[in-house]
């Protein structure tokens, strides 16, 4: 969708007319002008501080119309056109036609679509519509037509201005429903965060504005969306929305908002270090024309990852992983090569990080069996190719948890990333590998995972107001629990031999 074709919206009725008039109902009745009004509604919706008009689905809004001659609820018919795209269709579900009928009341229980008759005054209607918890998210705008009760023909009008639609934490009928008001507070609304680094001995908090509400974002993001050329249906599915978000994040296929870098050269960009908010980026990707912002790195990939998730309405957290394994074949080790007591490189590529950082987003996962809704991890930064993009998630922590590696979305291998074996090999000229492994340390990865704890923030950067969530992700390393995830994870993928080596221990 083209962020300026509202620009391009050809005003069908303009209305000469100053007044309503009582001139007879020889002709359909026309549509002079549309307030959405933008206070109500952002107030109703818990959306005012966004620059634009938004609304969450899910919940019903107002809206007046006024007409050029004076509204008979007998003889005029009016239907609203809520449309999608640049092509709306009936086929797809980015359009739908809404009847307005007077003398009825919108169900507080209904589920679609429906538009009731508030108020009638001389040429205005007063009109509430629902929103279906189902919508696709983006940008939409309404066309009325109206005609004469007996006539065929209609005349519909373009309503110039648009509005978005995102996602409602609210609504127990949207996916991304969270029944705690002070965590829809926190990872909804909260514009400040903490994200943490340094080591799990001694983590620090780095202060982070998302500014999920400021004028360069929303816009951005839809934008960013388009991009991925998800389908209209995918575009209503939180999963799929932020399975996207996940890739249009970095910039290695899309063409998306920011370019990794770990070289410690960046003189061609800024320093990752040097971001401390996510609308700087967004206004820098947007006044260079739309190209990827250099330099980040897991924390700003992190960051930025939340802003968009909030941004459209769905609950997200940041996330630390002190100690998270990097595995590159997918073997739920990490293996590391020794010969007369040096490292080996370049025998593959797995790696360890003193902390790595990524997005939980909350959904309910339909697509999973029971019991596997709630925090999902989403990762942009890229590390590995996942259905031939660097995308990552959502992965259910719940799945992470019980070992379920073949459940979507690369539960794998956020697996390793908090359970992975930390193996050592040395050269062993008898055995079938030439190596031969010397130590199984099976406690070195997910130390620990912190996040911001719900509530006020401490501008220091010390950890105070951090909470250790490393029991959503895993049970407690040497219990009956864990030994029963990780022989999961191997059976289910295929790794059933590893595990039984790796349970001999040396």
């Amino acid at each position: 969708m083209d962020l300026v074709f509202i620009a391009l919206f050809i005003i069908l009725s303009v209305g000469t007319a100053t007044h309503a008039t009582d001139a007879p109902t020889s002709a359909p009745i026309d549509v002079v002008f549309v307030d959405f009004l933008s206070r109500h509604n952002s107030n109703r919706h818990r959306t005012a501080r966004y620059d634009d008009l938004v609304l969450r689905r899910g919940d019903p809004f107002d809206f007046n119309i006024k007409f050029g001659r004076l509204y008979n609820k007998s003889l005029d018919k009016i239907r609203l056109e809520f449309c999608y795209g640049n092509k709306p269709s009936l086929q797809d579900g980015s359009l739908f036609y809404v009847p307005v009928v007077p003398d009825t009341k919108l169900n507080p229980n209904e589920t679609g679509w429906s538009a009731s008759v508030l108020d009638i005054r001389d040429a205005q209607l007063n009109v509430r519509v629902n929103l279906p918890a189902t919508l696709p998210i983006g940008l939409w705008r309404l066309q009325i037509s109206t005609k004469l009760s007996e006539a065929k023909v209609l005349q519909t009008f373009n309503i110039r201005d648009g509005f978005y639609i995102i996602t409602n934490a609210w609504s127990v009928n949207d996916q991304v429903y969270m029944e705690d008001e002070g965590l829809r507070q926190e990872y909804v609304l909260n514009e400040m965060g903490k994200i943490f680094e340094g080591t799990y001995y001694n983590p620090r908090g780095r202060i982070w504005f998302y500014g999920q509400f400021d004028k360069s974002v929303l816009p951005t993001v839809i934008y960013l969306l388009e991009r991925t050329q998800l389908s209209i249906s995918d575009r209503a599915n939180v999963v799929k929305i932020a399975r996207a978000v996940s890739a249009i994040v970095n910039s290695n296929d899309e063409g998306g908002l920011l370019v990794g870098d770990w070289s410690g050269k960046y003189h061609e960009g800024i320093s990752p270090w040097a971001w401390s908010e996510s609308p700087a980026v967004f206004r820098k990707y947007v006044q260079s024309g739309y190209r990827p912002v250099k330099f980040g790195q897991c924390w700003v990939f992190a960051g930025l990852t939340t802003t968009v998730l909030r941004t459209l309405g769905i609950p997200a957290r940041t996330i630390s992983n002190f100690m998270s394994a990097h595995d590159t074949d997918a073997s739920l080790t990490v293996d590391k090569f020794f010969s007369d007591g040096n490292e080996v490189t370049g025998v593959n590529g797995d790696s360890i990080w003193n902390f790595h950082c990524w997005s939980d987003a909350w959904m309910t996962r339909d697509d999973l069996p029971p019991g596997y809704g709630g925090w999902q991890a989403v990762d942009a930064t890229p590390q590995e190719r996942s259905a031939g993009r660097f995308q990552l998630g959502p992965a259910s922590l719940e799945a992470v948890k019980r070992g379920k590696v073949r459940f979507a979305y690369d539960v794998g291998f956020v697996f390793s990333e908090v359970n992975a074996n930390l193996v050592r090999w040395q050269p062993d000229r008898y055995s079938r590998l030439l190596w031969r492994k010397t130590l199984v340390d099976w406690n070195h990865m997910g130390r620990k995972i912190l996040t911001k704890r719900p509530g006020p923030i401490d501008y220091r950067t010390l950890a105070y107001d951090a909470v250790n969530i490393v029991d959503q992700y895993k049970y407690p390393k040497g219990t009956v629990e864990s030994m029963n995830a990780y022989a999961e994870a191997a059976r289910t993928g295929g790794l059933q031999p590893i595990y039984e080596a790796m349970t001999t221990r040396t």
